[in-house]
């Protein structure tokens, strides 16, 4: 469009009326023209917004963004572009790009409805663009702006009377201050949006914030609470009918037993969430409840149930263009394939979701899967590749990844430097990640470090380093409350076994056997996590287990077996004595006279005998291998009918698994007629010949 030429006035009435006439027609038709063209360009942008429309319900979020984007080209076009279409344009290409974790083009579309909503004064929309940005600098982790833009947006909904958006105000500034960890404060805020809505008498605004409190208590470990809190919401939605809210209940009563270890009946409220989503249509929930169903599946170690399951979530965030969830998803396959022994798969889908991430510029993201990929070296006894992997994402993750990953990379630095004997530098890594720990008040992720040092100690021939560290790792675990949690119960179980270890390389049998008395206690009820001891400790002590013995007997305790070097202690009325076994010598004599009889009973019986998982801290060789061995001799003790070669294999198999175990502590129990054995792992139970 040109500017048109400035005409000067003209004295005198002729002069007028010519002057009129020269105006007037050029006036006509540009008017004709500007309503021409803008009925075209309207036309153009309605077009495209409701292709836009279209795709989206397709679930064609990328080539919906592409529509939308014309659309709003087309109605800039305009001198005088319609307010109500462009805010809408805006807001919805802010929507689609969150929904592809696109945040930072999301971010700058809801800044765009703002400017446009304050412009042609949109209150509704103003305050509504203001919740957006809010969410978005959520979702980036900028949880300072995000409650700053909040506190903005309760002021104008207060300011223009909106009763429903200052409840979603004062929920969703909830929301990050529980992201920033201020739980109080969130718990404060979701009270008072509870308040607001049964005021405004929104039933499907209080469900949500119920909910979103039962999600507060989720994340601070109260899952009874969260359970209470989301069976009420659910209550609400069920009587009012709404399905998709109906699906979040159920999906977050599904997270809660995933936390608990109830597999089976999270499995159940995730399969019936999907069931909903399906029937709505749903696309994007649809994509996470498969994640979340082959994550359960991964948890109970059907890995082809979960590859599938993950693999559908893929292909449909692969559809919608959500970047952020392929990375996910495709680091979550590579988690699956590694616990399959797959790990030249395994570090194929790493590497892709280290690809996207890096594409992505998400930095929390990139030294994550840099961390997956150590890991998976780690596991492979690559310790130096594993270091490099560790350093990187250390390196990558300080100032974006927060504390917590932090740490974690320096324990992981601090336990690969372990096993490359760097012992003293493992140590400084480890002390590194406890000053972080003590500071976010981890007593889980303190115990475990502390455990580490104990280890490095252990490693060192410090006996009594090396117990003072174990003794205050127990402290710290066994401060904590005892819930239903898989990954508490490995950090305590590595905590006694290391200490019953050094106690007995300490000559300490006595507070060996206690130890591993105690162990087992903790073992034997660790399922049931309201469980506390009533009166006296449980477990036998050393004292009164020598009083009970007599004259003519012996306990005889195993700790450790599926180590290559377990440990065996004897108690006696005339006192104590503990040994470390030699298994890897014992698996190599076996295995040379009886190997391939073994690995070919094990090829028939692969799909019903379950191998233990060697421990993250130890690097033994051995212990799969002696499990064959056991399964093989309990094969052929429970035979009727046997050859003479299974007999010959049997009695020299038995005499050596006897050698192996009594063995070393032959003059204790000499004379001894009674035997008191407490097994352990693939020992129990075991008859044994000489």
């Amino acid at each position: 469009m040109t500017d048109c030429p400035h005409i000067p006035p003209v004295d005198g009435k002729r002069g007028d009326r010519i002057m009129a006439k020269r105006i007037l027609m050029p006036g006509i038709l540009l008017l004709a023209c500007t309503v021409g063209f803008s009925n075209q360009w309207h036309d153009e942008a309605d077009r495209f917004w409701n292709e836009g429309q279209k795709l989206k319900k397709d679930l064609k979020y990328r080539e919906a963004i592409q529509f939308l984007r014309r659309a709003v080209a087309a109605e800039m076009k305009n001198e005088n572009p319609r307010a109500d279409e462009l805010i809408a344009q805006f807001n919805e290409l802010g929507i689609l790009y969150g929904m592809t974790g696109s945040f930072e083009s999301s971010l700058h579309y809801h800044q765009m409805t703002l400017k446009a909503a304050e412009k042609y004064g949109r209150e509704d929309d103003e305050v509504m663009a203001l919740i957006n940005i809010g969410r978005v600098s959520t979702n980036l982790g900028r949880h300072r702006e995000a409650i700053d833009i909040y506190g903005r947006a309760l002021e104008r909904s207060r300011k223009y009377g909106f009763g429903d958006k200052e409840v979603r105000v004062l929920n969703d500034m909830a929301g990050a201050l529980r992201a920033m960890n201020d739980f109080e404060g969130a718990l404060a805020r979701y009270t008072e949006a509870l308040d607001a809505a049964k005021k405004a008498g929104g039933a499907v605004l209080e469900a949500a914030i119920i909910s979103n409190i039962g999600t507060l208590y989720f994340f601070r470990g109260d899952f009874e609470t969260a359970l209470k809190e989301y069976g009420r919401a659910l209550d609400i939605d069920k009587s009012r009918g709404d399905d998709m809210a109906l699906s979040i209940g159920m999906n977050n009563m599904g997270s809660v037993y995933t936390a608990i270890g109830k597999y089976g009946e999270a499995l159940n409220y995730f399969e019936k969430s999907l069931e909903i989503d399906t029937r709505l249509k749903n696309g994007i929930n649809i994509a996470s409840r498969l994640n979340r169903i082959g994550d359960i599946y991964f948890r109970v170690g059907d890995g082809a149930s979960a590859i599938a399951h993950f693999n559908r979530s893929l292909e449909i965030n692969n559809r919608i263009n959500n970047r952020i969830n392929v990375a996910v998803l495709n680091a979550s396959i590579g988690r699956v394939y590694e616990s399959m022994g797959r790990f030249e798969d395994s570090i194929d889908y790493y590497i892709k979701a280290l690809a996207l991430n890096r594409e992505l510029e998400k930095e929390t993201y990139v030294a994550e899967r840099l961390s997956d990929i150590g890991l998976l070296y780690e596991m492979r006894g690559r310790h130096g590749e594993a270091a490099d992997y560790f350093a990187r994402a250390l390196e990558r993750g300080i100032g974006t990844g927060g504390k917590e990953k932090t740490a974690a990379n320096l324990s992981n630095l601090g336990r690969v430097m372990t096993a490359l004997k760097r012992y003293d530098v493992a140590l400084d890594y480890f002390r590194q990640s406890l000053e972080i720990y003590r500071e976010t008040k981890d007593s889980i992720s303190i115990a475990d470090d502390l455990k580490n040092c104990g280890i490095v100690h252990y490693h060192r021939k410090e006996w009594d380093l090396a117990i003072d560290s174990l003794l205050r790792a127990r402290g710290s675990i066994e401060g904590t409350p005892r819930t239903i949690d898989p990954v508490r119960d490995e950090v305590e179980g590595e905590i006694y076994r290391w200490l019953v270890a050094a106690y007995v390389m300490s000559q300490r049998h006595e507070m060996a056997f206690e130890a591993n008395e105690r162990f087992c206690i903790n073992r034997m009820y660790s399922p049931v996590h309201t469980w506390k001891p009533a009166g006296p400790d449980p477990a036998a002590g050393y004292d009164r287990l020598k009083d009970r013995l007599g004259a003519s007997g012996a306990a005889v305790v195993y700790s450790n077996i599926s180590w290559d070097d377990p440990q065996v202690v004897c108690i006696r009325r005339e006192g104590s004595s503990g040994h470390v076994l030699d298994k890897a010598a014992t698996v190599k004599t076996i295995y040379n006279h009886f190997g391939r009889e073994i690995e070919r009973f094990m090829g028939e019986k692969k799909t019903d005998i379950i191998f233990t998982v060697g421990q993250k801290s130890r690097s033994d060789h051995y212990y799969i291998e002696f499990e064959k061995i056991i399964n093989y001799y309990r094969y052929l003790a429970s035979k009727k009918y046997i050859g003479s070669d299974e007999k010959d294999a049997l009695r020299r198999i038995g005499k050596a698994l006897y050698d192996l175990l009594l063995g070393t502590i032959g003059p204790a129990i000499k004379g001894k007629t009674e035997l008191i054995i407490q097994p352990d792992g693939v020992l129990s139970p075991c008859h044994l010949k000489p």
